[in-house]
């Protein structure tokens, strides 16, 4: 019985700890957006960014400008050679609709250096610094 509790408790811990991990982690909050990071592999990440009001907009695909309220990007990070690229984007609506989607191959992906004082630079020293 003891062994049973023991393996029960082990179990829900490890269950506990791997949600954690999948967890979206604020990491900046402005008058106009917030972003957001959800850590893939040792190289990559999500980043979740939400927009507070209608400003952005991006076009759909009849041709209408839509405002952006959440996109998400998939970023691979060369930490060491100050370098990164994006292997999936998307973009949605206010109801949570699709506006782009965009992926891209791995073995196809440009990785380009960081421009400063822009977000990408931002988006890189969270990532390497925290990774």
């Amino acid at each position: 019985m003891k062994k049973l509790l023991i393996t029960v408790v082990f179990f829900i811990t490890i269950a506990t700890y791997s949600q954690q991990k999948k967890e979206w982690i604020l990491i900046n909050d402005s008058e106009d957006r917030t972003f957001y990071i959800r850590k893939r592999t040792d190289d990559s990440a999500w980043f979740k960014t939400s927009y507070k009001n209608d400003k952005i907009k991006e076009r759909d695909d009849s041709g209408n400008d839509v405002a952006v309220r959440n996109s998400l990007v998939l970023f691979k990070f060369e930490c060491t050679n100050l370098m990164m690229g994006v292997l999936s984007s998307l973009k949605y609506d206010k109801d949570g609709n699709v506006i782009t989607s965009n992926n891209v191959n791995e073995l196809f992906l440009q990785m380009e250096y960081v421009i400063p004082d822009t977000n990408g630079e931002f988006i890189f020293e969270y990532f390497c610094d925290n990774n």
